[in-house]
């Protein structure tokens, strides 16, 4: 079984806070998405790649650097609320919403949505 609080928290020192990100609040919060959830089943122990990942349907988690470096620059204090209706997941997935969440109002649950293929 993979050990998956280990494998963010190397996330976190090297891709994260070893390229300059400084925010507590931000590591903090990489810290704790389970960012394998997001992959679909049996991907998960690339959850933590220095990479983006395929989610389905042409879509993609975004590198893990890349949600954090955003996330810091957005400069959030608190007191932003986020729209649910406006979050699609082809614009912010799931995980991205998570990380979000310890800085504005998040009234909704993030989840992997599997989508129908069509023929």
């Amino acid at each position: 079984m993979t050990d998956y609080s280990r494998l963010r928290e190397r996330m976190v020192q090297r891709q994260i806070a070893g390229r300059g990100v400084r925010s507590e609040k931000v590591l903090n919060a990489m810290r704790t998405v389970p960012r394998e959830r997001f992959l679909p089943k049996g991907q998960g122990v690339w959850a933590y790649d220095d990479a983006p990942l395929p989610i389905g349907d042409g879509q993609t988690i975004s590198q893990p650097f890349i949600v954090a470096y955003m996330t810091e620059a957005l400069a959030l204090d608190g007191s932003e609320k986020a729209v649910r209706r406006n979050w699609r997941l082809a614009q912010k997935p799931g995980s991205t919403r998570k990380i979000w969440c310890p800085f504005v109002s998040c009234r909704s649950s993030a989840k992997r949505v599997e989508t129908r293929r069509s023929s």
